[in-house]
């Protein structure tokens, strides 16, 4: 049965700005009380917004619009006695009223190197119309990232736009007119990032008469560094600075960054370790958002192929940091395939990514420390039968897409048939990120049972929990005692409940809260 509200409240108008969020009045029902407000529409739908009671001005309107808000109320019926549920809809009558909307600037001079955020005041103040920030010539300025940069202006060249606040307020559109100049009247013909030996810069100056001077050691050049009259040829990295001078008149800085490595991308080449053994690397080029291009090296060509099986590599193996001024940050693919190690000793770098089958039969290994949160890819240290202890001290905490409650960083099967592994400590200083399944899967040995997982006493109770790592049988805190044995110890003094809150007198199979943590006993 539909029902509407009195015709007393029928005829009250409320008035809303733009951009202003208000709260309706509550119904009221022909008889008994409200029990829950339900959906609302507007007749004015593309420039009102509703959520039961909330209406939200988004855009100015002429005239009224009506709202109509649905509702159930409950009361006693005086035939059955018993209580009834129905249902109603209010009206409500609003109309707009404008809003004016001010910027924090009307004119404006931009350095063709810096932002400038627009923010606004209204009248009345704290409402919050939408604003659509429009730029009049967007090769002079524009607005690239309006969701997450509402109001910021990025100079793109030199000229003069306009820039408009286009809100529907009922008000004109409040305008700035922006003025980009461009100071840098140095341009050099390469831009910054990796460059070859002998690659050579030309200094272009667009203001006539003015002289360039640079330096290459990054310090600011002055009319006494070195004047510019011809292209800089490249040698080595340098941070290249030229400035322009012009009687009393003076340019900013011309700022280009260069880096010159002694390999290019692609090459395969040898290089002695800190303890006089020979590494083959190969050079590769990764990109970073919003860092750009880096040359870095990987060890060993990723083919099955690869130096590493005539098994040359033997006892201990240090993997340096750099090479020839480069970071090393990948093992390839059967580097080490095979190879008679027995221990390792990694960078510290936190990108290390360590690919599948780079260890495979290195049966010699006995055990493995990982410094930083190495990527880990399935397989690779397949077949390491002597390992025996593996200690993370890097937190393992990056998510993966697919599932973002897994890490990232280590693949299933990563030390597949490791049949004799007996040691894994979790050496992080903050909570566990869960990781898959099979992990440490062998296909003869259960090592979930037979090897024990050691971790911070804090953090015993979130590795129990935890997706992977709860897997192990025995879980013992480092340097003391097998966790689960403490725990049921510990249970005799504190209160024990189960999942209903019902008190037992001693933990029970499955999950028990004790002393108000949660406690698996398997």
């Amino acid at each position: 049965m539909a029902m509407s509200i009195p015709t007393k409240a029928l005829s009250q108008t409320y008035e809303i700005y733009v951009g202003q969020t208000y709260t309706l009045p509550y119904p009221t029902p022909p008889t008994g009380s409200i029990d829950a407000i339900g959906g609302s529409t507007c007749s004015k739908s593309d420039c009102v917004g509703t959520s039961g009671l909330q209406v939200k001005v988004h855009k100015y309107f002429s005239g009224s619009a009506t709202v109509s808000v649905d509702y159930n109320y409950s009361y006693i019926s005086s035939y059955t006695k018993k209580r009834v549920v129905d249902h109603g809809t209010a009206y409500y009558t609003i109309k707009c009223k404008a809003t004016k909307v001010t910027l924090n600037k009307t004119e404006l001079t931009l350095d063709i190197s810096d932002l400038f955020e627009f923010t606004y005041t209204t009248e009345p103040s704290g409402l919050e119309p939408v604003i659509e920030w429009v730029s009049s010539d967007e090769k002079v300025a524009k607005f690239p990232d309006s969701r997450y940069e509402p109001g910021v202006l990025y100079p793109e060249g030199e000229g003069t736009c306009t820039i408009t606040a286009k809100c529907n307020s009922g008000y004109e559109n409040p305008k700035c007119t922006v003025t980009v100049v461009d100071n840098y009247w140095v341009k050099a013909d390469v831009a910054s990032g990796i460059v070859e030996k002998g690659t050579k810069v030309t200094l272009s100056c667009k203001k006539a008469g003015a002289t360039i001077y640079y330096t290459t050691d990054g310090t600011d050049p002055t009319i006494y560094s070195t004047k510019y009259t011809s292209p800089i040829e490249l040698t080595k990295s340098i941070t290249l600075k030229a400035k322009a001078f012009l009687g009393n008149q003076e340019s900013k800085i011309t700022t280009r960054e260069y880096e010159i490595y002694a390999h290019k991308e692609g090459e395969v080449f040898t290089a002695k370790n800190e303890d006089g053994v020979e590494i083959t690397y190969v050079a590769f080029i990764k990109y970073y958002m919003y860092v750009g291009e880096s040359l870095q090296l990987a060890v060993g060509t990723g083919s099955a192929n690869s130096p590493a099986i005539d098994k040359k590599y033997t006892g201990h193996l240090t993997i340096p940091y750099k090479v020839d001024g480069i970071l090393v940050t990948k093992i390839n693919e059967y580097a080490f395939d095979g190879c008679n190690l027995s221990s390792i000793e990694f960078p510290t770098d936190m990108n290390f990514r360590i690919m599948s089958y780079a260890f495979r039969n290195c049966r010699n290994l006995t055990s493995l420390d990982f410094p930083h949160a190495f990527i880990l890819s399935s397989r690779s240290f397949e077949g390491c039968e002597n390992l025996k202890s593996i200690n993370f001290q890097g937190a393992i905490t990056f998510s993966s897409q697919k599932d973002p409650s897994i890490s990232r960083n280590v693949d299933d099967e990563v030390f597949y048939d490791c049949k004799n592994l007996k040691e894994v400590y979790a050496n992080f200083w903050w909570e566990p990120t869960a990781i898959k399944d099979h992990v440490f899967y062998c296909p003869t040995t259960d090592i979930y049972s037979t090897a024990t997982l050691f971790v911070l006493q804090k953090y015993i109770w979130d590795y129990q929990t935890t997706k992977g790592w709860k897997n192990f049988k025995t879980i013992k805190e480092i340097g003391g005692t097998d966790i689960r044995s403490s725990i049921l110890e510990k249970a005799k003094d504190a209160p024990i409940y189960n999942l209903n809150g019902q008190r037992m007198d001693k933990p029970r199979k499955g999950i028990n809260i004790i002393g108000g943590r949660k406690v698996i006993v398997k």
